[in-house]
């Protein structure tokens, strides 16, 4: 009896110790999403596991199962050398490039965009502990012209599957998988996005220069980092175009007066836009010389900004909200810097609750005597009351030729109705009457640019930004 005592006593405490090494070590990672996001430090796409649920922390919870990575990429652009973080080699202790078995450009299916299927090496490797968020796998470069548009991991259930046209029977398909088991689970959950935008190109310096009877705009631009080289599209009075950094034209006449706009192009595709009022040829330009004024909206609030190149005897400036593009009230304002030579910058933030639809801003320029003078308007889609949901739906492709589809990312659901709004918030194309949960929708006439596609699904308004092209 006293040895059974015993026995039972010892049991008791090999269970109380499996309890602890099991608390200490954490449950099997179970569920994992796939991440894509630009890195401006590096000018590299940071390939990254988003853990879910469960850690990996014992040798047998990391051991590196057979897994699947798909990059969707614009046709044209190019990539670079990988730098692989994760898994470990086991034998140098380095992070190991994931393979890149496969690959696959232009198909028929998606036309457009390139495929490249990275799978995890297994052989003398192991995933370092995983108990945070996030984890490293792999960067890489991608030369594209772009900025980044339509780099993104294939969408399991949305882009066609390995036996639609041209899709070569491969498998492109997203997973993951990880620790024990024989075969060990499927751990993949879904895809999530940060920003894939290189940083935009910057203008520093946009004035004009009295030169005789000469019209010289000077500009100062920079590419930011990975930007590379730029190039320059002006447009201007009179017919004016120009591919120069700087404006010059010889003996101006009045029919050079009036506004002129440039665009800047980095090498990578990113642009910036701003423009410029010279109000006499002699250079004389108006009290306060506007630079881009523009508006974004965020939720239920709106954000106007704006650039001065100079300033003379400017005492504030009055923002005025307008919701029919005709009757104006102001909103707020702002003290103006006297007078100053040199680019200012200027933001203002609306954040009147309720407002929703196309709205309406400019800026009036009051000076110290009380003269006035105004920006051109800008407007801006408020999408206050609407729900808004990342990865809740999912369009492609972007850029789109002659169409693009629209998929449900929830199962079961159907979309009911989606319309394409232009940049001023004009609805240009409604599709109704859908009830499906996938939708391929043509983009017929709509002229190249970029759009807001509005997506009812089961009573709830979900955004998502697309490009038409040629």
């Amino acid at each position: 009896m006293k040895k059974m005592q015993i026995n039972i006593g010892r049991l008791g405490a090999m269970v109380a110790l499996l309890f602890l090494y099991m608390h200490n070590t954490g449950a099997q990672v179970t569920q994992v999403d796939y991440k894509i996001e630009y890195n401006a430090a590096t000018c590299m796409y940071d390939v990254s596991l988003v853990n879910i649920v469960g850690t990996a922390a014992t040798t047998a919870q990391r051991v590196v199962r057979t897994s699947h990575l798909t990059l969707v990429v614009p046709t044209g652009s190019v990539l670079g050398t990988q730098v692989g973080n994760e898994p470990k080699n086991l034998t140098s202790g380095n992070g190991q490039a994931w393979n890149q078995p496969n690959v696959l450009i232009n198909p028929e299916s998606m036309e457009g965009y390139d495929l490249y299927d990275f799978t995890a090496p297994t052989s003398n490797t192991r995933y370092s502990v995983i108990t945070t968020p996030e984890l490293l796998l792999f960067s890489i470069p991608v030369s594209t012209v772009t900025c980044g548009a339509g780099i993104r991991l294939y969408a399991n259930g949305a882009d066609p599957n390995d036996t639609d046209p041209g899709m070569g029977g491969g498998d492109w398909s997203q997973s993951f998988k990880i620790g024990q088991g024989n075969p060990a689970p499927e751990r993949y959950h879904m895809n999530e996005v940060g920003s894939v935008e290189p940083p935009l190109p910057g203008i520093i310096n946009l004035v004009p220069v009295c030169t005789a009877s000469d019209l010289v705009i000077d500009l100062t631009a920079a590419a930011g980092a990975c930007g590379g080289g730029l190039s320059y599209n002006w447009s201007g009075p009179g017919g004016y175009s120009g591919s120069m950094e700087d404006v010059l034209i010889a003996g101006a006449t009045g029919v050079n007066a009036g506004e002129y706009k440039v665009t800047v192009t980095s090498d990578n595709g990113c642009t910036v836009k701003d423009s410029i009022v010279v109000d006499e040829v002699n250079c004389l330009v108006l009290p306060v010389v506007f630079g881009q004024v523009g508006a974004t909206a965020s939720d239920c609030s709106r954000t106007i900004y704006w650039v001065t190149y100079s300033e003379q005897d400017n005492r504030l400036f009055r923002i005025e909200r307008s919701l029919d593009g005709i009757r104006y009230e102001q909103v707020g304002q702002l003290a103006g810097k006297g007078t100053v030579s040199g680019r200012s910058s200027y933001e203002f933030t609306d954040d009147e609750w309720g407002i929703s639809g196309r709205i309406y801003y400019r800026i009036c320029q009051e000076d110290m005597n009380g003269s006035k003078s105004y920006s051109r308007v800008v407007s801006v889609t408020s999408l206050c009351n609407a729900t808004e949901g990342t990865g809740e739906i999912i369009v492609y492709p972007n850029p789109a030729k002659e169409y693009f589809n629209i998929v449900s990312a929830v199962q079961g659901t159907n979309i009911e109705r989606a319309e394409m709004l232009d940049r001023n918030g004009n609805i240009i194309r409604v599709w109704r009457d859908m009830e499906a949960d996938r939708q391929n929708l043509s983009t017929g006439d709509i002229k190249p640019g970029i759009y807001l596609v509005r997506v009812t699904r089961d009573d709830k308004v979900f955004y998502a930004r697309i490009t038409v092209i040629d």
